[in-house]
């Protein structure tokens, strides 16, 4: 398969011919004709190319032999002739097929640079993956430990509970709450009340305390049993916190002009067992109206006045007391 045709001029293949003995004598025709087309075109003939060589050395020799005794317009005529040598494609030696190699070798080097960093920064992250893991498995096995203790724990509350339920005499024998009135409904509570702080003595061994149990009734109403102290009965025994949210309750309720019945009422809905209690808040009431005597303005205007002859004997019931601690102190 012929790749390309060569033209050569018989005055370059002349020229050849004559300088191959004295000057070229090292070199092929093959090495020669390279050197020609490397100059122009990235394809060279194979050196070790037989027919090439032996065909140049032909034709070099045919046209030196046609120049001898030529003048003139002759030796002209002959100048202008050329050769044509078909190059078959097994016979070439493609400079570019080398450099698309070289190309790949330098592509491949810089890839495998690249792998070879990939490779370090997977070194450093297993390294660090395996400190995370040699953590998780730590913490893995106290969690393993401590869930082995809470399965003994759970097997002996679980015993506890078996005998428990084995006791039929908690249960309800009488009607429900919604088929008795206020006051039964008050006392089943209170029964009921007593059986749960029986049934759950266990939650102070986790040191917790039972604080309010919330329950609805068949027709949705929910219904709070406290566990609280219950030594505070009243407003003066509440701690000053408790005693702040019952001032604060009963500002609001001055300022909308709210009735102690409607926020009696607002305690009973749902969610208003988070609020004080009313009977909290009617002692507080009390107790801030104990500080002064007020009574109604006379006549039809709207308002409240302060009585004169209350309030001269308390300030000089405060100055007698005064007087009289003085007096102690100096004594």
């Amino acid at each position: 398969e012929i790749a390309f045709t060569i033209h050569l001029p018989f005055g370059l293949l002349k020229s050849w011919h004559e300088n191959k003995k004295p000057v070229l004598e090292n070199y092929s025709y093959v090495q020669i004709l390279n050197a020609f087309i490397g100059e122009r075109y990235p394809t060279k003939i194979n050196e070790n190319c037989l027919r090439i060589e032996e065909r140049l050395r032909i034709i070099c020799s045919d046209v030196v032999k046609q120049f001898l005794c030529k003048t003139g317009r002759r030796r002209h005529d002959l100048l202008t002739k050329v050769k044509n040598i078909a190059i078959y494609k097994n016979e070439l030696s493609t400079v570019a097929l080398v450099s698309d190699l070289e190309r790949q070798v330098s592509r491949l080097e810089s890839v495998n640079a690249s792998i070879i960093r990939d490779n370090k920064l997977l070194e450093l992250k297993y390294k660090e993956t395996s400190v995370l893991v040699t953590q998780a498995q730590s913490k893995i096995s106290k969690v393993t430990v401590d869930i082995t203790k809470l399965k003994e724990e759970n097997s002996n509350l679980y015993n506890i509970i078996e005998k428990l339920s084995a006791q039929r005499e908690f249960e309800n024998q009488g009607k429900t709450v919604l088929e008795v009135g206020k006051r039964q409904q008050d006392r089943k509570l209170k029964t009921l009340q007593t059986r749960i702080d029986q049934a759950l003595w266990f939650s102070e061994s986790f040191g917790l305390h039972l604080d309010t149990v919330k329950l609805v009734d068949d027709s949705g109403s929910t219904r709070t049993i406290s566990f609280g102290n219950k030594s505070l009965k009243s407003y003066k025994n509440l701690p000053t916190e408790d005693k702040e949210k019952i001032q604060q309750v009963l500002y609001i309720m001055d300022t909308f002009c709210i009735g102690e019945a409607s926020y009696h009422e607002l305690t009973c809905c749902s969610g208003g067992e988070q609020l004080p209690r009313s009977y909290l808040v009617k002692q507080c009431k009390e107790d801030l109206n104990k500080l002064f005597y007020i009574e109604r303005t006379p006549g039809t205007a709207n308002g409240a006045s302060l009585d004169f002859e209350q309030e001269l004997i308390c300030v000089l019931e405060k100055m007698v007391r005064y007087s009289f601690c003085v007096s102690l102190n100096m004594q």
